[in-house]
This record gives structure tokens, C-alpha cells and sequence, in this order.
């Protein structure tokens, strides 16, 4: 599915003006709607939808266009990344490909490739680049569309989300032991015992540096022999139980 926003509003209907207008306003819409419909079915049964659609115009020359652009604008950086994908869809199917061939499927393959089997000089793509490409490939059809080439950018047929995600850091946890040695280790700094005991209590507790230098007494409470400290590590506020 995809979802297109037409930026047609509807007003409180207050008075007569108002629902006159929302009226003329939903009848837009569905104009609209209709048109887009006729538009996605033609695309999805292999009927042409427009005249000017030139079957031999190679997919390569639609990205060689978009880069000239790029360039035009000054803007090296993201024609030096267009160069890249261009790279990588000549590894996928050549530059061989028409416009015509380039649907729904080409692109949805298109991105399990730079997914799963692409590789640049330094080896495998990470993901970041990945989605860059796939960026500036959608926006090279962008292009096709806005100057008739083709009716639809069949990259938003594509579901890209959840597929190429961005890559995380790794994080590193202390072991056991390497706590119990950071707490028979005496502070580097003499003067500044607290800054272990704030690293020890965010070790036991969660808590990140801001919520230590933010915490207050009135946030450690006592009850029935139980010693609690309440933090707000985002909008929510966490309660964790306090150790002797």
C-alpha cells in the first residue's frame, strides 16, 4: 500500500460557506483518487497510460540524466554516490535495461540485492550506503516521472523499510567479574571518589550519566524496609529496587 497526501483540507462546517467548500473539496479528492487509480491499474496490468512512454529509453541514461542534474547543482558528493548505484544495478541485472523493464519486481529484487550480495571496492555495502542507493535510485524515477518518461515510480510499490535498516553499534557489557574488580579497585582519582560510585550505581541501576547528575534525594524513597530510586531514562519514569 502506499499513501500519497493530496494537502486538501476539510474546515469545521460552522456554517454554509464551510460545508459548501468541504463538498467542493471531496469531490477534488475523488477526481483525484479516480485518476491515481486508472493510473496504478494500467501500471500493474502492462497497459500503457500514456503516449509518451519511450520503450527503448535505457535505464542507464535516466541515472546518467539525474547525475548531470546532481552536477549541475554543485552538489559532487551526491553525484559521486550516484556513480555508486549506478555500480551496483550494473552488478544486478547490466546496463542493458530498458525503462520498460524496470517494475514493481525489478526493484523489489533490486533491493534484496543490495541487501544481501552487493559489494563495493571494500567489500560488502553496509547498510547506511544501501539505503543511500536505493534514496537515489527512487529519486532517479522520481525524475522519469516528472519529465513523462514513465506514469509511476515503481519504487513506491516497494515495501524498503524493515528490509534495510540502519546498522546499530555493537554494545559491550561487563562481565561479573570485571565488576566485581572494578569494585575492589580504588579510584584513580582520590579527590573524586564519586565518579565510581556513580559508575557503580549506574551499573546496578540502569541509569545513564544524565540521570545521575539529575537525580535528586527526594527520588530515593523507603518503604516497608524496601529502598527504591525513581528515574526518567526517556518520558517514562522507571522505579528499580536499591541493593545494601
Amino acid at each position: 500500500r502506499i499513501r500519497e497526501v493530496l494537502r486538501l483540507y476539510l474546515l469545521p462546517e460552522d456554517n454554509p460557506k464551510d460545508v459548501a467548500n468541504n463538498k467542493k473539496i471531496l469531490q477534488e479528492a475523488k477526481i483525484i483518487q479516480n485518476q491515481r487509480l486508472d493510473e496504478l491499474t494500467a501500471y500493474d496490468t502492462d497497459i500503457d497510460a500514456t503516449d509518451n512512454y519511450p520503450h527503448a529509453l535505457f535505464l542507464v541514461n535516466i541515472i546518467n540524466e539525474f547525475e548531470k542534474e546532481t552536477l549541475g547543482k554543485g552538489d559532487k558528493s551526491t553525484a559521486n554516490n550516484i556513480r555508486g548505484m549506478l555500480h551496483a544495478i550494473d552488478g544486478f541485472h547490466g546496463l542493458s535495461v530498458t525503462l520498460d523493464e524496470v517494475n514493481a519486481d525489478y526493484c523489489d529484487k533490486f533491493v534484496d540485492y543490495l541487501h544481501n550480495e552487493h559489494e563495493g571496492i571494500f567489500g560488502k555495502i553496509k547498510m547506511t550506503t544501501a539505503r543511500n542507493y536505493i534514496y537515489l535510485f527512487s529519486s532517479s524515477l522520481n525524475m522519469a516521472v516528472d519529465k513523462g518518461y514513465i506514469k509511476v515510480n515503481p519504487m513506491r510499490l516497494v515495501t524498503v523499510h524493515d528490509r534495510i535498516t540502519k546498522e546499530r553499534p555493537k554494545k559491550i557489557f561487563l562481565t561479573v567479574d570485571e565488576i566485581k574488580t572494578l569494585m575492589n579497585t580504588q579510584c584513580p582519582v582520590l579527590a573524586r571518589p564519586q565518579v565510581k560510585q556513580a559508575f557503580m550505581l549506574c551499573i546496578f541501576t540502569g541509569m545513564m550519566p544524565d540521570n545521575v547528575v539529575n537525580l535528586k534525594w527526594k527520588d530515593i524513597r523507603m518503604q516497608n524496609n524496601r529502598t527504591t530510586v525513581q528515574f526518567k531514562p526517556r518520558k517514562e519514569t522507571l522505579t528499580v529496587p536499591l541493593s545494601s
